[in-house]
């Protein structure tokens, strides 16, 4: 969406939302590529329809989001993305509002290097990461899947056809199983091993 357009949403959403619940808290969409270098772009959509989130989260800003929203979501970020994204919110006034990364996830079907053993090894590392930053104060993970099959022909495939679910999608029987990166998830938040088999 346009900055201005995405802005000026915001904003009656905002207001609509206080309005009826003054302790309600408004989270800025997630946004991702925020350490693609602002000076080489004059746009926040670069090549191929992709937006450029530095550029993009600027604009927003520029167009007055400051005061509309209490926590701002970034998706798929390493160190240098929350730091880059930090920045461009302290540059704005908004320094101490929280971080959430509301989408982290690897798919198993990228290529023959990924798998199941890799999905896992990838959350739990981005899950220490955010864990040990004083600025992340939310994590979700995409996906938890277990998808129904009998309602959802794709299961587990995103629209781009990738396969990010921690869990086996349901079976006939209405089993659902979970996958390595499951219980290493488990395992960081709760200190449970994993189940023996």
């Amino acid at each position: 969406m346009d900055p201005h357009a995405y802005a000026a949403s915001l904003k009656a959403v905002a207001l609509g939302v206080w309005y009826e619940n003054p302790n309600a808290v408004i989270v800025l969409s997630g946004i991702t590529s925020v350490t693609t270098p602002d000076s080489t772009l004059e746009a926040w959509f670069g090549p191929h329809g992709s937006v450029q989130g530095g550029v993009y989260l600027r604009a927003l800003y520029e167009a007055g989001i400051q005061r509309w929203f209490d926590i701002a979501a970034i998706h798929y970020a390493d160190s240098e993305d929350l730091d880059r994204f930090r920045e461009i919110m302290a540059e704005y006034g908004d320094a101490n509002k929280q971080l959430w990364v509301t989408e982290v996830g690897k798919a198993v079907n990228w290529s023959h290097t990924d798998g199941f053993e890799a999905q896992a090894e990838y959350l739990v590392e981005h899950l220490r990461l955010y864990d040990a930053r004083d600025d992340v104060h939310g994590v979700i993970i995409f996906e938890l899947g277990g998808h129904d099959p009998s309602t959802s022909s794709e299961g587990c495939l995103d629209g781009g056809g990738n396969d990010y679910c921690i869990l086996e999608p349901m079976s006939s029987t209405g089993e659902i199983v979970p996958r390595p990166a499951y219980w290493a998830v488990r395992e960081f938040l709760t200190g449970q091993p994993r189940p023996n088999e």
